[in-house]
């Protein structure tokens, strides 16, 4: 690098503290917001085959019954 030409060294500073304070924690929000998403829907379907088995199952029961 050259220390006579500061440019690169601010634009680089300034590069690193655009990539860090919004395009980071933006793809972490992200990337949160879509994992707790995903497995909240994981968990309501896993939530409704249980209470739709579990409701067959006791229908059955008393059916039998």
């Amino acid at each position: 690098m050259q220390l006579n030409n500061p440019a690169p060294i601010i634009s680089w500073c300034w590069s690193v503290v655009i990539w860090g304070r919004v395009v980071f924690p933006a793809w972490i929000r992200v990337a949160v917001v879509g994992g707790i998403r995903y497995s909240r829907t994981l968990l309501e379907a896993q939530i409704e085959v249980f209470a739709s088995s579990w409701t067959c199952a006791s229908l059955v029961g008393r059916w039998k019954v």
